[in-house]
């Protein structure tokens, strides 16, 4: 696991919108202003590594508001979002990649 700075929150620890209030934490570190990732970590593509949803306030889909996803390798792009996240001409993201950009290549079993 790899602790990386919250996207959401920009490692501030409170909620960036002040919504519920001035004082409210962050829902996505809640107030630490780190978060954890499972390695190998990769800047999420759907939300450009921002942890904020592309066509809201609220956090992104694809990795919590952490910014951050998990992207095994060996990786490929995306060929169907061509690594945006994206699905084309839309705001959803992309459902082969799961949003992040990429595409973990199977490793061949040794026998």
């Amino acid at each position: 696991m790899a602790a990386v700075r919250c996207a959401f929150c920009e490692g501030k620890g409170h909620d960036p919108f002040d919504l519920l209030s001035p004082l409210a934490r962050c829902q996505v570190c809640l107030g630490k202003g780190m978060v954890l990732v499972e390695d190998p970590v990769a800047r999420c593509a759907y939300c450009r590594g921002s942890g904020v949803h592309p066509a809201s306030r609220i956090t992104c889909t694809v990795c919590g508001g952490k910014g951050a996803v998990t992207v095994r390798e060996p990786a490929r792009q995306c060929l169907e979002c061509h690594g945006s996240g994206r699905t084309p001409g839309s705001s959803f993201s992309c459902s082969h990649c799961g949003g992040k950009g990429a595409i973990s290549e199977p490793v061949p079993l040794r026998v």
